[in-house]
């Protein structure tokens, strides 16, 4: 099923009415297809006779006259829709106004009912496409109004005297990285673990090798077999 609807009109004389009839077939279009309807079910046919020539052209449809071959188209036409005087407009098959033309709103109301006879599709309803997207949108607004970060936080050590007779790792400690532009902390490599004070750094866990950093004293380390922590190199 599909909905058309014909306007016989006079040419040149209702120019007007034709561009506002286009927009409401267009609107209309853009409506049924947001409800889902396939918009080209809806069509707009507009057939245009020069004024001089209306008189004779009553004539053949009263069948006075024969028409000519190149006329008899548009006369069957009009005797099917049962049209002798313009300008008229015909929706599926049904005259709707001849000899005036009818007002736009009134003929908008009778396609929403033909419409809604023919194709099942109510403009009147709000489109429930519509409403579905209303409804996402409210549901991912609700589930995110904001996010959450979480970071593992390093695991607070007791405070550690400088002279360390023994010293013992036990766990390894990931800290998750933050999502901001902070600056980076230097990463700690640990080589072994050493008994007592460690003849150099590099078997002492304090000293990263990647930044030459001893991080029990927090100072610069320039030269590993010379550590800080010993007596003579504080």
């Amino acid at each position: 099923m599909s909905v058309q609807v014909k306007f016989y009109t006079i040419l040149g004389k209702y120019e007007d009415y034709e561009y506002k009839l286009r927009e409401l077939i267009l609107r209309i279009r853009e409506q049924v297809k947001a409800r889902g309807g396939d918009p080209e079910k809806i069509n707009l046919t507009m057939i245009k006779v020069k004024e001089e020539a209306l008189d004779l052209i009553y004539k053949y449809v009263r069948g006075e006259e024969e028409p000519p071959e190149y006329l008899r188209s548009l006369v069957e036409h009009l005797k099917l829709d049962n049209i002798s005087t313009l300008p008229a407009i015909v929706v599926n098959g049904r005259k709707i106004c001849e000899g005036e033309l009818i007002d736009l709103n009134t003929l908008e109301r009778i396609l929403v009912e033909e419409i809604k006879t023919s194709l099942g599709i109510d403009l009147r309803e709000v489109p429930q496409v519509k409403r579905e997207q209303v409804q996402v949108q409210q549901r991912e607004v609700e589930a995110r109004p904001y996010e959450l970060e979480e970071v593992q936080r390093p695991v607070q050590t007791s405070t550690v005297e400088r002279r360390t007779s023994e010293v013992s790792v036990q766990q390894q400690v990931q800290v998750a990285r933050p999502r901001s532009r902070e600056t980076r902390r230097p990463t700690v490599h640990v080589s072994s673990v050493s008994r007592g004070m460690p003849s150099n750094c590099g078997e002492c866990i304090y000293y990263g090798f990647s930044t030459r950093y001893c991080f029990l004293l927090g100072r610069k380390v320039e030269d590993i077999n010379r550590p800080p922590c010993h007596r003579e190199n504080l």
